[in-house]
């Protein structure tokens, strides 16, 4: 069994399952405390009212807690291998985007 495919998008990480779920991701510096970092889950275009913090300079702790929100909604085979791939594309999307 393999874990869910991840793709870095514009504005979102999309999650999606052999199962046809899909989990949509947008990472972001928190408004009200721009030294955090604020993870926000949508399933397909539904919002999902759920989000996950960590400071700005920790997104493994970012990752782990949206894998951790994941597993509840998908299956993950190896949760090692999938907490590494949201960490990628954590990184991934604050790079392309610019700081708001």
């Amino acid at each position: 069994m393999e874990n869910p495919l991840i793709t870095v998008q514009h504005e979102h990480i999309v999650i999606t399952s052999k199962a046809h779920k899909q989990l949509r991701l947008h990472v972001s510096h928190y408004v009200q405390t721009p030294a955090h970092l604020l993870c926000q889950f949508a399933e397909n275009e539904n919002n999902l009212f759920a989000a996950v913090f960590s400071t700005s300079h920790d997104t493994p702790q970012l990752a782990r807690r949206a894998t951790s929100f994941i597993r509840a909604y998908l299956f993950i085979a190896d949760v090692g291998a999938m907490e590494t791939a949201v960490l990628q594309a954590i990184d991934a999307s604050l790079r392309n985007r610019p700081r708001s």
